[in-house]
């Protein structure tokens, strides 16, 4: 479900994605959904229906300052929600693709490089890809991790 940033209703928007869409069990993940940030109960319905929120910094960073926005992000992260970092339209936003979105993250987030690639294995266990294809691509993530 999308869930846009800082638009009118956008709590109300995530309340609804955790709590009421798929019959009351909650959707599988929320494009953008930042704004949980601002409600404990929403944080809360996140972590225990294992929702993950795919966030796209660069286009957040547009409209918010730097000190406002990163340590959102840090905080959903060291609460334990689960995040992957993506781009958002990057034709659009001054051409920053997922590449820079992650070097944002890592930057002002001091995510470490372990943070990183987790945010990756949250990115394959989100998507819709099927099992088996999830599967192949964190094996090689599990490689990756392990000689780097």
């Amino acid at each position: 479900m999308h869930c846009d940033v800082d638009q009118k209703d956008a709590v109300d928007h995530v309340h609804e994605a955790i709590f009421q869409v798929c019959g009351g069990q909650g959707t599988e993940r929320i494009d953008h959904g930042l704004n949980a940030i601002d409600r404990p109960d929403l944080m809360q319905g996140l972590k225990e229906r294992n929702i993950g929120l795919t966030l796209c910094p660069h286009a957040y960073h547009r409209r918010q300052a730097t000190e406002t926005l990163f340590p959102k992000i840090r905080k959903l992260w060291d609460e334990g929600v689960k995040i992957c970092i993506n781009s958002d339209d990057p034709t659009y936003m001054h051409n920053v693709w997922i590449d820079g979105n992650m070097m944002k993250v890592y930057e002002y987030c001091r995510f470490s490089e372990g943070d990183m690639i987790q945010s990756v294995r949250n990115a394959v266990e989100m998507s819709w890809a099927e099992d088996e294809v999830k599967q192949e691509i964190l094996k090689e993530l599990e490689e990756f991790a392990v000689s780097n």
